[in-house]
């Protein structure tokens, strides 16, 4: 399991490589404006001016790094180079006076024994001392120059000099030459107060229902869930766009159970986004989201707020208190709930809520993979920008020399690692010394050393360093995206037990099935690892319980994030985005459906009634929740008669159909470096003939390879000493050739057709050099495996390679109508649960549902299939099989009405309410796909109007 889940982590960095040029266009779009507002410095205090860094006019290329407002005091102003010295920043200030003006900068030397980030202040033309050099620890004011100046304009020049992430908080101007401010964090926050007149007090911003403190994954579910079942939200967020690690900014993708599970993608608001992001200009999750928040206007978005305390009212919080990351205006937020969606449980800590941290031991949970002795290591973040660490790019023709500079040699002796990627990966982390939510900042910095400690290493010493001898550096990113904090205790801490086991708890409001996926505490530091702490066994599909997601001693603390009660192994799993979405929407539907009840999480939990009606609403808004089905009384669609114009019960699947989804952009690949092995259902093939593969070749030359063909039952996934004899008596051995290019269709023709009497076929390519075989997301239920000599073979989670027999697939398919109304909305097993029309027959299509009597009606809801099999959405621009354009139309016994009409949907899930009518049948009428022949949809609910 261990290479297993290495190689599908492996894959899902280079989807993440392969989208930087979109990424950084996103980028562009939706941050790279971010700023704080232009400020002049004025005399508040005769004889001074504060003049604040991220103020200043024009930044050049310069950035405003807001991360660490919580602990050194204000944004600033951040070199965030390439070892080159980038433009300067430049500002105005009005001296009030002619005379002798002495500057005192804010700054810090990150390494003090090196002091790698080093500008200096020019005024009036006049350049001063070099800063950022002091040789101390911590943000820190120097003496950035005297200068004589006449009263009225001077121009502030902040001239960056290495390209090694100089940084300056603040600029004093004063003609006090006895003058000096203050160090300390505080009393330079008293002392910027005094020098500007900063008016203190706090703002109060409202009072509501809930308020969500966090955008990411989690803190987008819970606002948009709870704002979309009536309660008035407020989202309160430290950056300018949402999605946290997912957003813009970081660029994380949404990966949760599928990597490992079939047709196990998260459903409700996670795959909403998610599809919702292709129809946007910027096609990125942070624009679909600000789409999706837009729409609700009882959701109020406070951005760049960074939550610093919580105010109680006994053991309940009763506010929270923000500061503007780009002003420093202070804000409060009321609520009768709050949801901790920090990622790093800081709300709870300023509860006082019960915490966890670090790694326990074995014994504590009884955890096999957990460390011998309890320790504080967490995993670490990596540098994330819309792209990994840094961005590389060729520079030319001649080559590219980089010396990797003295400050930044960080890796050990010895240091290796097994890669074909130039870019910066996953695990380029720091040891778990370094402490993400103590010192922060120290925490990035150590980040930037190992990037460029790490792009010395691929330059110089990489088996591939040829690849890139004229390749540099080009950019560098400065946002640490975290993954591991402090975890509140509730009355429940999930652990890698319940994980391993597939739990299903009785109060379960989603499910996990991402890999124990926890780091190693050395990150860079071990020589030779892998990124991962140790081996750690499968982990089927397991639920997560309501216990989990609030807090066990401040009542009216929800959490949804990496935060939830979680030991450390278990963080491993439930800590990826898509899941975390799922805990938020759990948490927002809670949070809305207990206010009327007047309710705290741990009560409203305890009632088995409520946790069976959050389960259903959950369910009716497209959350999946294993083993809970619809049993909603006031689904009128239960009850009644469902029909087609047509099923499908034969499915074909060509060549044509795996081009028009590669299309969308899937250009992954295995080398045949070693044998792999492709496996697929034989459905209703009774023998295989040609068939072709999609391979590329980097060789001058045609390259021979060799395909075995044999049919069996379930494939090996460890040593299986009968496959080669297996396979000898059912081989079909055939030569392609692969021509030199990057990608063909290679056709592979038995000496016969090949009878096929097991239940699975599978194609088996032997080493070839420089060949590589192509990957698809065509929608088959199909198995690649990867050889380890004859006779050891090991699966691939979620990786298909493209092979279509020259006939086509053909499989036999149940897809009748009344599956729409069976309670289930995803294709389970061998149960599609999924109506599908005959795909010979042209759009338009129609499903009608007929009632036994006429029904008072008030909505429709609609579940289209969106393949929930890869890991991620796959079409251009969205699934094939998802339905484009369609109508619903109601009979009322007399004639047939319109309700609702989608010219381009792009969601799977899709309500469509209206005033109460009687109906005696609702109908959908599909006119077309994103490219399927077929209309898919899973269920169907008509709502009962209310009387």
């Amino acid at each position: 399991m261990k290479k297993t889940v290495l190689r599908n982590m492996k894959v899902n960095v280079l989807a993440v490589s392969s989208a930087l040029a979109a990424s950084a266009l996103a980028l562009m779009h939706e941050v790279a404006g971010f700023r704080a507002p232009v400020a002049p410095a004025r005399e508040a205090v005769k004889g001074f001016l504060w003049l604040e860094a991220e103020n200043f006019q024009d930044n050049g290329g310069w950035r405003v790094d807001t991360q660490f407002t919580h602990k050194m005091g204000s944004a600033y102003l951040l070199a965030a180079g390439v070892l080159k010295p980038l433009d300067a920043a430049k500002t105005t200030v009005d001296l009030p006076s002619a005379g002798v003006w002495r500057a005192w900068a804010r700054t810090k030397d990150w390494l003090p024994e090196w002091h790698p980030g080093r500008f200096r202040l020019s005024v009036g033309g006049k350049a001063g001392p070099v800063l950022g050099a002091s040789g101390k620890d911590g943000w820190r004011w120097e003496k950035a120059g005297e200068w004589n100046l006449p009263a009225g304009a001077a121009e502030v020049v902040m001239e960056d000099l290495t390209g090694a992430f100089a940084r300056c908080d603040a600029i004093v101007f004063t003609k006090d030459l006895s003058y000096a401010p203050p160090d300390g964090a505080e009393a330079c926050e008293a002392e910027r107060v005094r020098l500007t007149g900063f008016d203190g007090s706090v703002k109060d911003s409202g009072a509501f229902d809930l308020v969500v403190v966090g955008a990411g994954p989690g803190g987008m579910g819970a606002a948009i869930a709870a704002a979309r079942h009536g309660a008035r939200v407020a989202l309160v967020h430290d950056r300018p766009v949402m999605g946290g690690n997912a957003s813009c900014e970081l660029g994380v993708p949404t990966d949760g159970a599928a990597c490992s599970h079939l047709n196990a993608r998260e459903g409700g608001i996670c795959e909403e986004v998610n599809l919702r992001r292709a129809l946007t200009a910027e096609r990125t999750l942070s624009s679909a989201f600000r789409e999706m928040a837009e729409e609700l206007p009882n959701l109020k978005v406070f951005a760049n707020q960074r939550v610093m305390s919580a105010e109680k009212s006994g053991e309940k919080i009763a506010s929270v208190t923000a500061r503007d990351t780009l002003t420093g205006a202070r804000s409060r937020w009321r609520g009768t709930y709050f949801a901790d969606c920090t990622g790093d449980g800081w709300v709870g800590v300023f509860a006082g809520a019960k915490r966890m941290y670090g790694r326990e031991a074995r014994s504590e949970y009884n955890e096999a993979p957990a460390p011998e002795v309890r320790d504080d290591l967490t995993m670490s973040g990596c540098l994330m920008g819309g792209y990994l660490g840094y961005k590389q790019q060729r520079m030319g023709s001649e080559p590219v020399p980089y010396s990797t500079p003295e400050w930044a040699r960080v890796l050990p002796p010895g240091f290796t690692r097994n890669t074909d990627s130039p870019w910066s990966q996953w695990w380029v982390e720091h040891g778990g010394r370094f402490d993400d939510l103590a010192d922060p900042e120290r925490a990035r910095d150590e980040l930037v050393r190992i990037n460029l400690a790490y792009w010395g290493w691929l330059k110089n010493e990489w088996k591939g360093k040829d690849r890139i001898k004229c390749n540099g550096l080009v950019e560098m990113a400065h946002m640490n995206g975290r993954r591991e904090g402090y975890r509140l205790v509730g009355d429940y801490i999930l652990t890698a037990n319940d994980c391993l086991e597939g739990r299903m708890f009785d109060d379960r409001i989603s499910y996990g099935g991402w890999p124990l996926d926890t780091h190693d505490p050395l990150g860079m530091e071990n020589p030779t690892g892998n990124g991962y702490w140790k081996h750690h066994p499968p982990v089927p599909i397991y639920t997560i319980p309501f216990r989990c997601l609030y807090s066990t001693n401040v009542p009216n603390l929800f959490v949804a994030g990496r935060s939830i009660s979680v030991t450390h192994i278990a963080l491993g799993s439930t800590r990826v985005e898509s899941t975390i979405l799922t805990l938020g929407q759990a948490v927002g539907t809670a949070a809305a459906h207990m206010l009327g009840k007047g309710l705290m999480p741990r009560e409203y939990g305890r009632d088995p009634a409520n946790i069976r009606a959050l389960q259903q609403m959950l369910l009716k808004d497209d959350q999946h929740i294993p083993g809970v089905v619809n049993e909603d009384p006031e689904d009128l669609a239960r009850g009644a008669k469902a029909s087609a114009t047509s099923t499908c019960t034969v499915r074909k699947v060509t060549k044509n159909d795996v081009r028009r989804n590669m299309a969308g952009g899937k250009n992954q690949f295995h080398p045949l470096n070693m044998p792999r092995m492709a496996g697929f259902l034989r459905g209703a093939m009774e023998s295989l003939g040609a068939f072709e593969c999609l391979l590329g070749s980097s060789e001058k030359e045609p390259v021979e390879v060799v395909a075995h063909v044999y049919s069996g039952a379930v494939p090996p996934t460890g040593r299986s000493p009968s496959m080669e004899s297996l396979a000898l008596k059912k081989v079909g051995e055939a030569r392609g050739t692969a021509t030199p290019g990057w990608k063909k269709w290679v056709r592979f023709v038995p000496t016969a057709p090949i009878m096929l009497d097991g239940p699975y076929v599978w194609v088996q390519l032997r080493t070839a050099k420089g060949v590589k075989w192509f990957m698809t997301d065509h929608g088959l239920e199909a198995m690649a495996h990867r050889g380890w000599g004859d006779s050891k073979w090991s699966l691939i989670p979620n990786i298909r390679y493209v092979v279509v027999p020259e006939a086509g697939f053909k499989f036999l398919v149940d897809a009748k109508p009344e599956y729409v109304t069976d309670g289930v909305s995803r294709q389970q097993g061998d149960a599609t649960h999924c109506w599908t029309s005959d795909p010979e027959q042209a759009f338009p299509q129609t499903l009608t549902l007929e009632f036994p009597r006429p029904v008072s009606a008030c909505e429709v809801r609609l579940t289209f299939d969106s393949d929930l099999n890869p890991l991620h959405p796959v079409g251009n621009p969205l699934p094939p099989a998802l339905v484009k354009t369609y109508a619903v139309e109601g009979f009322d016994g007399t004639s047939w009405t319109t309700i609702a009409e989608v010219a381009r949907n792009d969601r799977r899930h899709r309500v469509h309410s209206f005033e109460p009518r009687v109906l005696k049948a609702v109908r959908l009428r599909v006119d077309a796909t994103w490219g399927d022949p077929s209309a898919r949809v899973f269920e169907v609910r008509v709502q009962a109007a209310r009387r």
